[in-house]
């Protein structure tokens, strides 16, 4: 039975969407403007937006209601400029997510887009290994910039480390399963799995020299719930004493972390053993959330209105910080409950949906679910969703992964 597209049974895809399509992923990373303007020509190519995919009139206008408390956050901001100015950070890139959705249907149309996400990675990482060992930096025409943030803290193409570090898990995530494909395709002892892995190890190399704490957690979280979701035992064992060792030498006593700070190396604990230093200084994260969730009880039900943040925190603890450093917390202090819970509850609902395909026999799926999955748990220590190339990825993996769920409802599966 032929998977559902999301298209009306009349409705041809133009010839040129699909590689233009792709153009626009190998594109983005390098920049946004390119990559984001070949999607958004996508988008535009597919027609009206009844003919995109939104699952159901419910789920359609589910999201119309969540656009609307977005706008009535803005209209009862302090700061109605700033609001509006924030709403572009997430109605766009719906469209984009459910493009996703309608374009990304088939198994060799997520093959190839993962060849081509984790090649340019690998370019990626190349550069971040420039900037740290041979001092690359500069510019192209504004559109292309490889200065880092420090020599200490690479940061690729991308404005800062941290969302470098985002983008780099997301490309583990999908290599992972990519690698598990091949292996189960062609077989490990062939020159595609070689290529996999030489890919995956410049992209564990980026991530380590962007000294990110919550990268390297958060790639060992899913290389872990990758491992398990594979039953490769041996892999969630040596991840977990990975992720024990570091806690241990950034953390542990002193009869431990010596011995370990003397086995690894550096940049997997220096950063995590400074952290209870700045618990200690009044503007953790955690203080952060807590400032945030104290503001979200005075205005529970419009929020204070996106991009309005900055100005509210700082009046009530004298700190400035462009964000609290989690994104459900961020929703619901400048959007409203109502709004966050709204919006979590769509999108959980198509990572749940994505979880009931999940297959030994499909690991490359399981990859692109992992990868939106690790995009998530990045999300709770930080928000690099600022950078539209993370947050274009983000939606496109979630509409990857509602595709893929409708293509089994409709084969009955």
């Amino acid at each position: 039975m032929m998977a559902s597209t999301g298209l009306p049974p009349n409705h041809r895809e133009p010839t040129w969407i699909w590689p233009t399509f792709q153009a626009g992923l190998v594109a983005l990373p390098f920049s946004a403007l390119l990559g984001l303007g070949a999607w958004l020509a996508v988008i535009i190519g597919c027609g009206r937006p009844d003919r995109y995919i939104w699952g159901s009139r419910t789920e359609f206008r589910l999201w119309g209601l969540w656009a609307g408390l977005l706008g009535l956050s803005v209209v009862t901001a302090g700061r109605p400029g700033d609001a509006f100015l924030g709403i572009w950070n997430f109605l766009p890139f719906v469209l984009l997510y459910a493009t996703g959705r309608g374009v990304v249907t088939t198994a060799g149309r997520r093959e190839r887009l993962a060849w081509l996400w984790l090649g340019t990675s690998g370019m990626m990482a190349l550069v971040a290994w420039g900037q740290r060992y041979l001092g690359w930096r500069g510019q192209f025409l504004g559109l292309v910039d490889w200065t880092p943030e420090s020599q200490q803290r690479v940061n690729s193409l991308f404005i800062d480390p941290n969302i470098y570090a985002g983008y780099t898990v997301l490309s583990l995530a999908l290599g992972l399963g990519l690698a598990a494909h091949v292996a189960l395709k062609v077989g490990w002892r062939t020159r595609a799995f070689a290529q996999v892995i030489g890919l995956l190890l410049l992209n564990m190399g980026g991530l380590l020299l962007t000294r990110s704490i919550n990268g390297l957690a958060t790639a060992l979280l899913t290389a872990g719930l990758g491992a398990l979701l594979q039953g490769w035992v041996w892999l969630v064992g040596l991840v977990g004493l990975g992720g024990l060792a570091i806690g241990g030498a950034a953390l542990g006593p002193p009869w431990l972390h010596q011995p370990l700070r003397g086995l690894l190396p550096a940049v997997l604990w220096q950063r995590l053993a400074d952290y209870p230093t700045k618990l200690s200084q009044g503007n953790s994260r955690v203080d952060q959330w807590l400032a945030a969730w104290s503001l979200s009880e005075v205005r529970p039900w419009t929020g204070w209105g996106l991009r309005n943040f900055p100005e509210v925190y700082r009046a009530l603890t004298q700190h400035t910080v462009n964000h609290p450093h989690n994104l459900v917390v961020m929703l619901i202090v400048e959007t409203g409950r109502p709004a966050a819970l709204l919006l979590v509850g769509l999108v959980g609902w198509q990572v749940y949906r994505g979880s009931r395909c999940l297959s030994r026999q499909d690991p490359l799926f399981t990859g692109f679910w992992l990868a939106f999955v690790a995009t998530t748990l990045f999300h709770q220590l930080d928000v690099p969703l600022f950078d539209s190339r993370i947050n274009a990825l983000g939606w496109l993996l979630l509409g990857i992964t509602a595709g893929r769920a409708d293509a089994s409802r409709a084969e009955g599966i």
